[in-house]
């Protein structure tokens, strides 16, 4: 190989790895991303997110028909995210994740 291309390579590899590295850092600042993406063909209302036990709460409100909802939560060591939300005003708990 010559010189050049052992160049390029390692500035390839050396960006690739900062761009991780990045990443990493990012998601451990922000959390995760739980999307909410309504497909029911009717308005939510009542939405909302919760890390489970004893975590924070994230109220987004009514969502309509065909709408995305996006919120980032940092969850605790053995803990999990749900879902709440109110469908013909029956509230309604689903698991999204578990920790």
């Amino acid at each position: 190989m010559h010189r050049s291309s052992l160049i390029w390579l390692a500035s390839i590899s050396i960006g690739l790895i900062v761009l991780y590295l990045l990443g990493i850092f990012v998601r451990g600042h922000y959390g995760i991303a739980v999307s909410v993406h309504n497909t029911s063909g009717q308005p939510l209302q009542g939405l909302g997110i919760k890390v489970e036990p004893s975590g924070k709460a994230y109220e987004l409100g009514g969502l309509p028909d065909k709408e995305l909802a996006r919120v980032f939560v940092q969850p605790r060591t053995e803990s999990h995210i749900t879902l709440q939300y109110l469908d013909r005003n029956v509230p309604h708990i689903e698991t999204v994740v578990a920790i």
